[in-house]
């Protein structure tokens, strides 16, 4: 579940990775760690009202992120300029943060890729 903070516009969410998704043993595959993140950061940046894909993503590793365990997620997004926009992304077990992520999204013209008004 995705919880959004039109406020702040800030998403958190939960997720729980199993064996499906294992890279080194217990733990979840880095390829994973970087999907969840850019689906969370880019469910942001559609929140603020404005689709668009990303344009770059750089995810940094800070610890093992495990599996079967309750992870937070949750991204920020900021306003760049008028055709970007930067959201940040963290992912923590407990008191841990697992991995940050930080990406560019570039919008997109609503009637060109078929996207309903907000």
């Amino acid at each position: 579940e995705l919880l959004w903070e039109e406020a702040s516009n800030r998403m958190t969410g939960t997720v729980r990775f199993n064996q499906a998704f294992e890279g080194p043993p217990g733990h979840v595959h880095g390829g994973w760690v970087a999907g969840v993140l850019d689906h969370i950061m880019g469910m942001t940046h559609v929140r603020t009202g404005h689709p668009g894909m990303t344009g770059g993503l750089s995810v940094r590793y800070l610890k093992p992120t495990p599996l079967n365990q309750l992870i937070e997620i949750s991204a920020e997004a900021t306003e760049l300029d008028d055709k970007r926009t930067e959201v940040k992304g963290t992912m923590r077990c407990g008191e841990t943060t697992t991995a940050t992520a930080e990406a560019i999204f570039v919008r997109v013209d609503r009637e060109k890729f078929g996207f309903d008004s907000p």
